[in-house]
């Protein structure tokens, strides 16, 4: 998914990760891919968290972070997505969801922000770039 992100250009600026072995282990890999470093958050919030929860968070999230990605957990990361893009589909572990918002700041996200579903990658379907 690293090498899917470079070659797609779609590097975030910041990182929100839960502190999970799972996660930081899925945080350091992408990392790898890419030729630097980015800012990460290791929320421990992130760990069995809610869709309604996740909402809150993103509202912390570093508002100058115009490509955010969120490196968490399941169930809550497939309902976060059924709550705000009605995607119903296998979001399974590993799997990477663009999602865009029109906000000027995170501070301004809210349950009823209007969310698009870009694109959806699971790791059997993609092929190395």
């Amino acid at each position: 998914m690293g090498r899917l992100m470079l070659a797609g250009n779609l590097l975030p600026n910041a990182i929100l990760c839960s502190p999970a072995a799972r996660s930081r282990e899925t945080c350091l890999l992408l990392q790898q891919e890419w030729t630097f470093d980015r800012n990460v958050d290791w929320n421990p919030a992130l760990y069995h968290c809610p869709a309604t929860r996740l909402c809150e968070i993103l509202r912390t999230a570093n508002s100058a972070a115009e490509c955010l990605l969120v490196i968490g957990h399941n169930p809550g990361l497939a309902d976060f997505l059924f709550a705000t893009v009605q995607f119903e589909e296998s979001f399974p572990t590993g799997a990477l969801a663009q999602l865009s918002v029109e906000l000027d700041s995170w501070s301004e996200f809210h349950p009823e922000t209007v969310i698009n579903l870009e694109d959806i990658w699971r790791p059997r379907e993609v092929i190395d770039p």
